[in-house]
């Protein structure tokens, strides 16, 4: 639920300021799905992917997106395969927001040519 509840795109106008209580109750709730991310099943996966690559294609505060993130990132170290091939599907799409593309290549670059590549390696053949 509280995935669910994060990822949703914010009520037109609603302008996530900082200090407010919908940018508080985004910015809390991405920090503790960081955490929580080590929780994330096999038979939960597809489910999270979902909202998470629901929550990448909104615009929203920077603060909030370098959670979104983080927990996407790690989210890819503990399920490389699934995650790289969606973050492929998504960068072939033409409608993106420079948002949303950002996020996807700081996730995947993490993956493939970054920190993370090491452990990673085989999954990072997605075609």
């Amino acid at each position: 639920d509280l995935l669910k509840k994060i990822a949703k795109r914010p009520a037109p106008g609603c302008m996530l300021m900082t200090g407010s209580t919908e940018y508080c109750d985004r910015i809390r709730g991405w920090q503790a799905m960081c955490l929580l991310v080590r929780f994330v099943t096999d038979d939960v996966l597809e489910e999270v992917c979902g909202h998470y690559f629901e929550a990448v294609s909104h615009n929203i505060h920077g603060q909030i997106r370098y959670f979104i993130e983080v927990f996407g990132v790690q989210l890819a170290r503990r399920h490389p395969r699934a995650v790289l091939a969606k973050i492929t599907s998504e960068l072939r799409r033409p409608d993106l927001s420079t948002q949303h593309v950002c996020t996807l290549m700081i996730v995947a670059g993490n993956l493939t040519v970054g920190r993370y590549a090491a452990e990673t390696a085989g999954a990072a053949d997605v075609h």
